[in-house]
């Protein structure tokens, strides 16, 4: 009899803890969440408004939302804490080493060379254009292929994080003025093809490089965004000129493992994408952006342009960026075309 009963009591243990389990992996797709980056928090980087408006909104989301609530551990890793740099972050994440992080076109392109088209000087006339054409049905097809071959989940093209324009040392009014000059660029194809269209010089470097080469005199200028670049480089004190020619827009998307994603339940990957698509924080960037542009402007000792022959510098880089349109499924070439 005692036997029987330790028995029974065995049983409905192993019972117990079945359920338990069930009822868990049922609730959360995963009770750690982990989001990193190798940039940080508002507000010091050009893209780190917006970040932490997804970081605070998920942090809600997970929270309170009826389908996360009580359940999930939310960590949050910056500053490069985790992994050194943006590449790194998307490995992890394809690793499921950790489950959300954030990349720009130039780092997804070295998993799918179909992004590579994002900076094209001149492909897309603004963030909008960029995120009608990312939603069509040819490029959501794209996002799956991204998912299933390389573990990468692109949950929201998020934002612009800015229009990279040209800043520089001398006033530059015509497309003659800038030949020649020492243009630093942050890398990638297309914004070093569309430089060598304005007959520059092209010089990669990283933002850590960037005021040293200015205060070496190893650059004349480069191509930044006024929402990032300005503040953080100090710009205002090096380059004291702006050329408003938009070079290319930077898109920002937030990525998640394709691994941790497809372990959510179907109400918890719906309330993700609902929660996307009602923050929108595109135009606080063209508000700021606009803003800057403004106190640059009126600012004593800075000057900035928009050229009188502006069509003819779009025209040079995109002609010489263009190329790299070459082997990308023409499908894709005209969703972009369509959501002009």
């Amino acid at each position: 009899m005692k036997n029987i009963l330790i028995a029974v009591l065995i049983m409905v243990a192993i019972a117990s803890l079945m359920m338990n389990f069930s009822s868990r992996k049922e609730m959360s797709g995963g009770e750690k969440i982990t989001f990193a980056t190798s940039a940080t928090f508002y507000p010091n980087t050009g893209e780190a408004i917006g970040i932490t408006k997804y970081v605070e909104a998920l942090e809600g989301l997970f929270k309170h939302n009826p389908a996360f609530k009580g359940n999930v551990d939310f960590r949050t890793y910056t500053r490069s804490s985790m992994f050194p740099n943006p590449a790194a972050h998307l490995e992890a994440a394809s690793t499921n080493a950790i489950q959300i992080t954030y990349n720009g076109p130039q780092e997804i392109e070295m998993l799918e060379p179909a992004y590579k088209v994002a900076n094209i000087p001149g492909l897309f006339n603004d963030f909008d254009h960029f995120s009608r054409a990312m939603n069509s049905d040819a490029w959501k097809k794209v996002e799956d292929r991204l998912a299933a071959k390389k573990g990468i989940k692109i949950i929201h093209w998020g934002y612009d994080a800015g229009v990279m324009y040209i800043f520089s040392r001398d006033k530059i009014e015509t497309l003659s003025d800038i030949e020649g000059l020492r243009i630093r660029y942050p890398g990638g194809d297309a914004w070093r093809l569309g430089l060598v269209g304005l007959k520059t010089n092209p010089i990669p470097l990283p933002y850590t490089e960037v005021v040293t080469a200015l205060q070496t005199n190893l650059i004349d200028g480069l191509i930044s965004d006024f929402a990032g670049g300005v503040p953080y480089l100090g710009l205002k004190d090096y380059t004291t000129h702006a050329t408003l020619v938009p070079v290319s827009i930077q898109p920002i998307a937030v990525i998640a493992s394709a691994q941790w994603w497809g372990s959510l339940t179907t109400a918890q990957q719906v309330a993700i994408d609902k929660m996307f698509a009602v923050l929108d924080i595109n135009h606080y960037y063209d508000q700021l952006t606009s803003e800057l542009i403004a106190e640059w402007g009126n600012s004593e000792g800075l000057t900035s342009v928009t050229p009188v022959d502006l069509d003819d510098w779009r025209k040079a880089m995109k002609a010489s960026a263009i190329s790299l349109v070459d082997g990308i499924d023409e499908a894709l070439l005209e969703a972009i075309k369509d959501a002009e």
